[in-house]
């Protein structure tokens, strides 16, 4: 599969390189699903146009994923970005009777390897983000983004040890 490498190929305007770009993607949300699954953890899978990808809600917690697929290694930037929309519509769907999460995963691909396969690591939302400096995206009419440093995100296996998601277990 053609993978993007760098980030000037998604503002370029490439669509076949788009496509080959959103089903990569497609296939990395499948995978992460199978990675909490494998842990004993069902998220819901969201459709295709939702603004937030899985979900997981029970009585006491409602949990919302956001996977960001990179076609860079993880250090090739200091930052990385989170569309400011997929905060404010956790904000405006969270549930005031239960305790809300959001997790959002970034894949980054591995060093030393020729396909597409990802090392994944998380963030969670606190109200920290507002001190993470915005970015504009100048092709995505200004769009506003969340610049979030590299050094923030921690190996998804440590979420996954979390009592959170320990107690999530099927």
């Amino acid at each position: 599969m053609d993978i993007l490498k760098t980030n000037t190929d998604l503002n370029g305007g490439n669509k076949v390189r788009l496509k080959d770009n959103y089903n990569n993607g497609l296939e990395k949300e499948e995978e992460l699903l199978n990675i909490l699954y494998e842990n004993g953890i069902i998220f819901k899978h969201n459709e295709r146009y939702s603004v937030l990808d899985y979900n997981y809600n029970n009585d006491d917690v409602n949990i919302f994923i956001e996977l960001k697929t990179r076609t860079i290694q993880k250090d090739y930037y200091k930052t990385t970005i989170l569309a400011k929309n997929k905060v404010k519509y956790y904000l405006n769907n969270k549930d005031d009777n239960k305790k809300n999460y959001l997790f959002v995963i970034f894949g980054f691909i591995k060093e030393e390897t020729d396909d597409n396969s990802l090392n994944y690591y998380y963030i969670q939302y606190t109200t920290n983000f507002k001190n993470y400096k915005p970015f504009y995206n100048r092709y995505e009419n200004n769009k506003e983004y969340y610049q979030i440093p590299i050094e923030d995100l921690k190996p998804i296996d440590e979420l996954l040890k979390t009592n959170l998601f320990k107690g999530l277990k099927c």
